[in-house]
């Protein structure tokens, strides 16, 4: 029964898919047609990761097949591509770019056998695949010029919630052990990929909290920003036995504006619909200091996003936080372009 899938290059040049259990090999395909992988990997249900060989050296530890968080970078402005090129990055991790001739259309990162399946499947013009050369060098996607900029002062600034210190706060911590900082890693820097694809200055910033009043000072960083979001997951401290699942984003409750309240009722429905989940909408709180440190600056919107509830039940947290924080970036770029438009 087969647990993974291996891509190697055959000495024709021909793509060899491997169909593996364990370190065993189950049954190979020797093609360079995109309809006929499709239909090898979705033969091996219980297949749920892949990987590309480095070559000359045989089979190698599946030590490298722990399930990682996939996800497609998109910057180019094309809809169509006519080739999948499988490489190998430095770190032993797949790299799937869909090509037009010469040129990256879209990257796709991680390892998921059903993700990439939907990423071969998305260009329908693309009817071939090819494994590259060991140590080819992957391509990289250059945002366009863009002449006439979404933003009007730096950019974006996302804030890591609970940032390491003095006082690490790891904040909400899952029935699974991934605490919230884990996590709104993951989110924040899903957000910052979508953002920059944009052609949109993105900071990201993992400052220590090593107070309440510190939080404060955390906000103030946002002068001259765009917009300024603090990422976070939710905890559930009600009655028990309720599922509470579902997006929301808080702004300062006597602070914010109809910016604020904008982009936050933007977020928070794009990452409920992202998730499949409830849209809790927008949330005004008082208490929120690092929200307070930001609107007493020049910002133009700032906003806490509370992906999802840490403590419901989620099939994956860390894909849900990856997608989730694309969502959250998506809609940063919304409404970058919709004040753009106003302005």
């Amino acid at each position: 029964m087969a647990t993974w899938i291996l891509f190697n290059s055959g000495a024709s040049g021909i793509p060899i898919v491997s169909a593996m259990a364990g370190s065993q090999l189950a049954e190979n395909l020797e093609t360079s047609s995109k309809m006929e992988l499709v239909t090898f990997l979705n033969r091996f249900d219980r297949a749920g990761t892949f990987l590309v060989a480095r070559v000359g050296e045989g089979v190698e530890s599946t030590d490298l097949l722990a399930e990682d968080v996939s996800f497609v970078t998109n910057l180019n402005a094309s809809t169509s591509a006519d080739t999948y090129r499988f490489f190998r990055d430095g770190n032993g991790k797949p790299v799937v770019v869909a090509m037009s001739g010469t040129e990256p259309i879209e990257i796709f990162r991680g390892n998921r056998k059903d993700k990439l399946i939907n990423f071969l499947n998305k260009y329908p013009t693309a009817t071939v695949f090819d494994v590259a050369p060991m140590g080819s060098e992957i391509p990289v996607i250059v945002a366009p010029p863009n002449n006439n900029p979404i933003y009007r002062g730096r950019g974006v600034m996302l804030e890591i919630g609970h940032g390491p210190g003095t006082r690490f706060d790891p904040g909400a911590i899952a029935p699974t052990g991934d605490t919230e900082y884990s996590l709104n890693v993951i989110a924040a820097n899903a957000a910052r990929e979508v953002i920059t694809a944009a052609g949109v200055p993105c900071v990201v910033i993992d400052t220590p909290q090593v107070s309440l009043r510190y939080l404060y000072s955390i906000g103030r960083q946002a002068g001259d920003f765009d917009v300024f979001c603090s990422v976070h997951h939710n905890a559930f401290d009600g009655p028990g036995g309720r599922d509470p699942q579902g997006s929301e984003v808080l702004v300062h409750r006597s602070k914010a504006d109809a910016p604020d309240r904008r982009l936050a009722a933007l977020m928070s429905r794009a990452m409920a619909t992202e998730l499949g989940i409830r849209n809790r909408g927008v949330k005004d709180n008082i208490n929120l200091l690092v929200l307070s440190g930001a609107e007493d600056t020049n910002v133009r919107a700032a906003v806490l996003a509370e992906l999802y509830f840490l403590d419901a039940p989620v099939s994956n947290r860390q894909e849900w936080s990856e997608r989730g924080g694309r969502a959250m970036g998506e809609s940063i770029v919304q409404w970058l372009k919709e004040t753009a438009l106003r302005n």
